[in-house]
């Protein structure tokens, strides 16, 4: 799956954009260097052999860019996203996991496939030194098996989409409840939220919430007329419209 090269000549930049590689093999970490040292706009700052070593050195060097390995022993490359509150850009390195070039379809990131060809890498550094040559690539439509990549406050992790149960408005960000009960608050709308999941199983229910239907455990009538529900294990109620709740009984099938 690899795409067709298009080469553009990087063009001048004031500063080069610091970067990190992590990866558990010496020589993997060699041969990266070496090929990045063929693009002064790349500045490597420190190399990490795993997640936990890279926490360390992207807190230590606060880099622009992180070249990730995606399999090494202990934790997943993916980890690193959810453990760090740094800002940078991520270039994914994998060999042949159908999870991970997924998961980049599905977010529209850029990665790399080993063995590493030298006019692959030129094209990605170009996408990161001057990101407006290359225009974002329509995101495919999501299965719920996928997973999708979302900002948590400064930080980064994968969210698989079957695991989430609702979600709740919160101004310009959302509050998702995911199934073992956990909960995040994510920056995106709800309006994001609908269109990105159209399709697989959920339903906006309100212009505050968003629940996934296979988690829906009943339908309660409220004081004041309305309707509310409730998600499995979870006590907080999520408001429904007037508008939405015929449609939802006949979604259900009227079970609730």
């Amino acid at each position: 799956m690899v795409k067709d090269t298009l080469f553009v000549e990087e063009g001048p930049m004031s500063d080069p954009l610091s970067a990190i590689i992590v990866d558990d093999e010496l020589i993997a970490r060699l041969v990266l260097r070496e090929l990045l040292g063929e693009h002064p706009h790349i500045q490597i700052v420190g190399e990490a052999r795993s997640v936990m070593d890279a926490v360390t050195v992207v807190r230590e060097e606060q880099p622009q860019v992180v070249f990730l390995d995606v399999q090494m022993p202990g934790l997943l490359g993916f980890e690193l996203l959810r453990m760090v509150d740094v800002t940078f850009r991520t270039v994914f390195v994998t060999a042949h996991d159908e999870f991970a070039l997924r998961a980049f379809e599905v977010n529209a990131l850029d990665y790399l496939l080993k063995p590493v060809h030298p006019d692959r890498l030129a094209q990605t550094v170009t996408r990161l030194c001057r990101p407006g040559l290359f225009p974002p690539t329509p995101a495919p439509a999501l299965r719920e098996d996928d997973s999708l990549l979302v900002e948590t406050g400064r930080s980064q992790q994968f969210l698989q989409i079957s695991r989430i149960k609702c979600i709740r408005s919160d101004g310009d960000y959302s509050q998702v409840t995911i199934a073992d009960g956990g909960r995040l608050v994510v920056h995106k709308t709800m309006n994001d939220w609908e269109k990105r999941l159209a399709g697989l199983g959920f339903k906006r229910i309100h212009r505050t919430a968003i629940i996934n239907l296979p988690y829906l455990s009943r339908i309660e009538p409220t004081t004041t007329g309305g309707h509310q529900v409730f998600v499995l294990g979870d006590s907080q109620p999520l408001p429904v419209s007037r508008s939405v709740i015929g449609d939802l009984r006949a979604q259900i099938g009227g079970k609730l």
